[in-house]
């Protein structure tokens, strides 16, 4: 696949812990979605909306790091 996207998520039940998924896709970027869509969806959520979604793609420090470090050579 030529575009891919992973999401790390908390998994709070049995197995516990961070987890992720991966989408990917061949003919467009897998970061953009139909935000006007989003924001004029047609059921009534008290949750969802644009920036959660944009979020979800956000990964968290402690994540980003440790990629780095594994892709960054080590010293000594």
């Amino acid at each position: 696949f030529e575009h891919v996207q992973t999401l790390p998520f908390p998994q709070p039940v049995y197995p516990t812990g961070w987890w992720s998924c991966t989408m990917a896709s061949k003919d467009n970027l897998v970061k953009y979605f139909r935000e006007d869509d989003a924001n004029n969806r047609p059921f009534v959520t008290r949750y969802y909306n644009a920036g959660i979604h944009h979020g979800a793609l956000a990964m968290p420090q402690f994540m980003i790091d440790a990629l780095e470090d594994e892709v960054r050579p080590q010293e000594g």
